[in-house]
């Protein structure tokens, strides 16, 4: 709980790491979450499993 406190404090504190932390959240959900990943993981869903 300590931990997580003060990091939220340094967060609240620190103006460039809010915005370092989220252009780097920014970055990583695009190129996580495009359209052709998506249906990707949507069309592996519908498929049969592999015979073993």
């Amino acid at each position: 709980p300590q931990a997580l406190a003060d990091a939220l404090e340094r967060l609240l504190d620190d103006g460039d790491l809010r915005a370092r932390l989220a252009l780097a959240a920014r970055a990583r959900i695009e190129s996580r979450f495009t359209v052709e990943a998506s249906c990707a993981q949507l069309l592996a869903l519908f498929r049969p499993p592999e015979a073993v």
